[in-house]
């Protein structure tokens, strides 16, 4: 008779107390986080709290606050033309935890997901972690979903994406040195301005597109605005609203520079050949100005942005000086005045300091990073490597960056963890 085994009664293991789990998540990383997130309701509870994800996107965390990254529309190919990332790290650059997110979560996403939709679409604008895409020309509409749509709005994030046709109206403005900017397609383009508003907005819907198309020399010898509404809930474009005024002051609208906006409603574009800016309200339907502090710079050194605090920041530079004013009830208040000529030096040590000057770029709008080129008389130092300077106004830190035609991407990391659905 064969001897019966004896069965090893096996112990459950002792579970583990909530705050050793939360301990053990705050020390990994943003992968593992999200992981954890999706075992039980408690622990991702736990997890989504606030003040746990205000521990872990605090300075030194395992989550970045912010990301700031490039959406690159041609990647380079190397020399075995292998295709390069479709997202490249912008700031914080020397932070761990935002390299190995952009670099080893959200890059290969990107590739993986919405190669076929960047080869199709070029950027045209970005705001709270969403890009505006629009359809290239001679480009075949392969899927059932595109068909009448020229407009995209894309999340880089979870890979969502709502086609839109265009806006009404509107006249074709060929490509000149009056629309100076790579992303311009060569027979022309649209002349609309586009402002891309949230759920953060108070909108009410997941986005709420605002296409403007701006007279600044009218009949009445002033200045008028013709508005049209999409929202990501609807299927077609709102019905277009005029607004004029005849005491703004004539001007043009400087290219290449994103509207920005406060409150949620009120966008502000710098006028080029006039010191002031122009300001409509989407509410109130509602075109005004505001005047600029008195600078000495070029259009291309002046660049709006907004504070911490939800205010608007203008910056100015003269020559290697950078002056950052901020808007108050009663006009602006300089903030700061930061020289980067030390900085630009260890950079570029063959850097001659005659007739130089600095020419902005880009103005992170929740982050307080500037990117910008160093100029020598009409040419741009950096142009022939095609780079970027990128100066942190916090830390007064600056690199350089490599620049291709891409389009300025920021991620509110503290957001998306807070707006993870919550299970209940």
């Amino acid at each position: 008779m064969v001897p019966q085994k004896r069965r090893r009664k096996i112990l459950p293991s002792p579970a583990l107390p909530v705050d050793l789990l939360l301990e053990i998540v705050a020390r990994s990383d943003l992968v593992t986080l999200i992981r954890c997130a999706a075992v039980c309701k408690p622990l991702r509870r736990d997890i989504l709290s606030v003040s746990f994800v205000r521990r872990v996107t605090q300075h030194g965390g395992i989550v970045p606050p912010s990301v700031v990254a490039y959406l690159h529309t041609r990647p380079m190919r190397n020399r075995n033309r292998v295709m390069g990332p479709l997202v490249s790290l912008v700031h914080p650059a020397a932070t761990p935890a935002a390299s190995c997110f952009v670099d080893n979560s959200l890059a290969p996403y990107v590739l993986r997901r919405s190669l076929d939709l960047l080869r199709r679409f070029d950027p045209l604008a970005s705001r709270g972690g969403l890009v505006l895409l629009r359809r290239r020309p001679n480009i075949n509409r392969t899927r059932e979903s595109e068909f009448d749509t020229d407009l995209c709005v894309f999340n880089p994030m979870t890979g969502d994406r709502t086609y839109l046709p265009g806006p009404r109206g509107g006249y074709w403005c060929h490509r000149s040195a009056r629309c100076p900017t790579s992303l311009v397609p060569a027979e022309g383009y649209w002349c609309h301005r586009y402002i891309l508003l949230t759920a953060e907005d108070g909108v009410g819907c997941s986005f709420l597109l605002v296409a403007a198309d701006v007279e600044l020399y009218n009949r009445n010898g002033g200045c008028s605005i013709k508005v049209q509404t999409f929202r990501s809930s609807s299927t077609h474009w709102d019905r277009a609203t005029s607004n004029g005024h005849r005491r703004l002051p004539s001007g043009n609208l400087e290219h290449g520079r994103e509207g920005v906006v406060l409150g949620g409603n009120i966008v502000h574009w710098l006028l080029s050949d006039v010191n002031k800016i122009l300001t409509y309200d989407i509410r109130k339907e509602w075109l005004g100005s505001v005047k600029l502090p008195p600078t000495n710079g070029v259009k291309s050194q002046r660049i709006l942005g907004t504070s911490t605090d939800g205010r608007l920041r203008l910056l100015t530079a003269e020559i290697f000086m950078i002056s950052a004013w901020l808007q108050v009830a009663d006009g602006w208040v300089k903030e700061a005045v930061i020289d980067v000529e030390q900085n630009l030096r260890s950079l570029l040590p063959s850097m001659s300091p005659d007739c130089m000057w600095i020419a902005f770029e880009r103005f992170g709008e929740r982050s307080r990073v500037v990117l910008f080129r160093v100029c020598h008389g009409d040419d741009m130092l950096l142009r022939p490597k095609g780079r970027l300077a990128v100066l942190d106004l916090d830390t007064r830190e600056m690199h350089l960056q490599e620049s291709h035609p891409s389009l300025l991407l920021e991620i509110d990391m503290s957001q998306h963890l807070q707006g993870m659905k919550m299970f209940s």
